[in-house]
């Protein structure tokens, strides 16, 4: 049976999920002093840890104008997981990406995360990791070991497979299961009675494959990267753990790194964290979509260049619905700033459905002069170009975003493009440039703190989030509406029938109770509109967009 292979060519969500990777040799200046480090992990390079790892590394020689040269090396090639957490307390690692499991050895109250059952679903896990019990958690693991965590990422639902069925725990007694030997991962089967051996895991798929073990728990992500599948029968959907993973950045580097720099690391780490955890959005549509169809999908990452090598190979696979994007509102962007594009964003897609949106929000700093968007607009005419509104970016759902205010407006202010979100909140919030568009999810946890002052919001309607703050059409701004999207696309002439039957899947997929939870705590507003919906969004987006960056003279960087 053919499996089902699920390409995530470009941006996902470009206000808040940025995804892009790329590997460059360093070019600088011979003068300039250059800091080598070594990023360790277990992960495959097909997985999405690595590839924001490769990225986050790029992003530090980057922003570092070369000062810090990273290697990453993947799938244990500095050893096993125990063994790169010695290697950061040593000081021959310098960043890993871990489970708190492992952090719990040197502080153990931080590992009652990995407990079974603790947390319901991802959304619920992403909610965690934001509040004050976790913050005391990380700050009591860093004073004890002395490195720092520095970004919190969902990795996956821990599932099992098996070569015989089971339904509950007591069908569970006697079976030979591969659990790595940490407690957390150890209770759920042990109270199963479990028969657990702390198999290598390099060695597992051996182990499954002649009979050592007859099961193993893994995420789902790890369970396909590693192929389990063609050794196992079944897939128990267990769940017994909503499985995280931390970025580490070790005591010795963290000490020698200046607050710059540390600032610097830290972004970079979460911008990263925010890219994987666009994987797992993407994981959940695929795996509801499995289940209706009776089919698994293989979700493959495609990411680089503004997603125009992925979609290119999206658009040039058969046609027979075996193989679909997940895309964004930088499908219909890309055009304007690129105009070299080696496929025709409307002609050479099959538009299947919306999946949803994300509203912006316009902000400024708690201490600004502005408490409304026509006093924000009557400043803005009063110093014509000396207001500062900032972007994730030349070309950014949030730059066009502005340049949209502009025009509807009429008004001039400077754009200020930034390298990524946090950067961006960081002045909004202490007021070194005066407004910005953001995405609500990321803001609002500032909004209700009363650290940022919302203006109003880019939808036609107010949002139950921010049920006090007005639209920007109410605040005078006459049809304004905006707002950044993600889309299911096929390539050209997808069968009628085949495209209903996927549609289908995808309004069950996103209607279960895990996808809108998981949506809704990344700022979602699920739609699974039909594919005329769909091919609407995509023509207004490139009408929209390709006006705005001609009408500002926006280049791409």
């Amino acid at each position: 049976m053919k499996p089902f292979s699920l390409r995530l060519p470009s941006t996902l969500l470009p206000a808040a999920l940025v995804l892009a990777t790329c590997v460059a040799s360093l070019a600088c200046g011979s003068a300039l002093a250059q800091t080598k480090l070594k990023w360790a992990h277990v992960y495959e390079t097909s997985e999405p840890f690595h590839k924001w790892s490769v990225w986050a590394a790029e992003e530090i020689r980057k922003r570092s104008n070369g000062r810090y040269q990273i290697d990453v090396f993947p799938a244990s090639q500095l050893g096993k997981e125990n063994d790169i957490n010695q290697g950061l307390a040593m000081g021959s690692v310098d960043i890993i990406i871990s489970g708190s499991s492992f952090a719990a050895k040197s502080f153990p109250r931080i590992g009652v995360t990995y407990y079974p059952y603790t947390f319901r679903d991802a959304s619920h896990l992403l909610a965690y990791t934001k509040s004050d019990i976790y913050k005391e958690l990380t700050r009591g693991y860093e004073e004890k070991s002395g490195n720092h965590i520095v970004a919190t990422t969902y990795y996956g639902t821990r599932q099992s497979t098996s070569n015989k069925p089971f339904s509950h725990c007591a069908e569970m007694k006697g079976l030979k299961m591969r659990v790595p030997d940490v407690p957390a991962y150890l209770a759920m089967p042990r109270a199963c009675g479990v028969n657990t051996s702390p198999i290598a895991f390099a060695e597992v798929y051996l182990a499954l494959q002649n009979g050592t073990v007859e099961a193993q728990e893994n995420p789902l992500p790890t369970i396909e990267a590693k192929k389990f599948y063609e050794v196992q029968k079944y897939i128990v959907l267990t769940g017994h753990i909503v499985d995280h993973l931390n970025t580490v950045i070790s005591g010795g580097l963290w000490k020698k790194l200046s607050e710059s720099d540390r600032k610097m690391f830290t972004e970079v780490a979460q911008e990263a964290a925010i890219r994987a955890t666009a994987d797992v959005v993407a994981r959940v549509v695929a795996e509801g979509m499995g289940q209706d169809l009776g089919q698994p999908f293989y979700v493959e990452n495609l990411p680089g260049a503004a997603g125009i090598p992925g979609t290119r190979q999206l658009v040039s696979a058969a046609a027979d619905g075996y193989t679909l994007g997940i895309v964004s509102s930088n499908h219909a962007i890309n055009p304007g700033l690129y105009p070299n594009i080696p496929y025709d964003s409307v002609k050479d897609i099959t538009p299947v459905a919306l999946i949803g949106t994300t509203p912006l929000v316009l902000v400024v700093g708690a201490g600004s002069p502005c408490k409304t968007v026509q006093e924000l607009i009557a400043a803005a005419r009063a110093h014509p170009g000396s207001l500062t509104y900032g972007s994730s970016g030349k070309g950014s759902v949030l730059h066009l975003a502005g340049e949209l205010l502009k025009a509807k407006a009429g008004i001039d202010m400077l754009h200020v493009p930034y390298k990524g979100v946090n950067t961006l909140m960081t002045d909004v919030l202490g007021g070194q440039i005066d407004t910005a568009f953001l995405a609500t999810p990321s803001a609002l946890p500032q909004i209700k703190a009363g650290k940022l002052r919302a203006l109003a919001v880019s939808t036609p309607a107010r949002l139950d989030s921010l049920p006090g703050v007005p639209t920007l059409a109410e605040s005078g701004v006459k049809e304004y509406a905006y707002d950044a999207w993600i889309a299911l696309i096929g390539p050209a002439g997808l069968p009628k029938e085949v495209t209903a039957r996927l549609r289908q899947a995808l309004a069950k997929a996103l209607g279960a109770p895990k996808a809108r939870d998981l949506f809704a705590a990344q700022g979602f507003v699920v739609k699974g509109g039909n594919g005329e919906e769909t091919a609407r969004a995509i023509r207004d987006e490139l009408g929209r967009s390709q006006a705005l960056i001609k009408s500002a003279s926006i280049v791409a960087e």
